[in-house]
């Protein structure tokens, strides 16, 4: 069973005198923001997967989760021999497309 998150802007709005709007950016939908801060905080968690989160809000790109993320100030962590992997993979790439360049 899984559980859901629901807020009521009206519901709030009777209780507190105050609109819930006021505390998101214009046009920005209530329950898609609690959504989204709830995903983002599954995935620092480490309980949902990049893929999840991308699949759960509709990110179709690896380069647009980055940027989402990095737009909340979550970061990706890097072992030093992960970021090792990634350099040799950059290099060898970069050689090879040095290569067709000049063949």
């Amino acid at each position: 069973m899984q559980a859901g998150v629901f807020f009521d802007c009206a519901d709030h709005h009777r209780h507190s005198g105050q609109p819930c709007g006021q505390y998101l950016p214009p046009g920005k939908d209530a329950a898609r923001a609690v959504m989204e801060d709830a995903l983002v905080q599954a995935y620092r968690e480490e309980r949902i997967s990049g893929r999840q989160l991308m699949e759960a809000l509709d990110i179709p790109t690896r380069y647009e989760l980055d940027g989402f993320l990095k737009a909340r100030q979550v970061w990706i962590e890097y072992t030093p021999e992960e970021l090792e992997q990634e350099r040799l993979v950059s290099q060898a790439l970069r050689e090879s497309r040095a290569a067709q360049l000049q063949g």
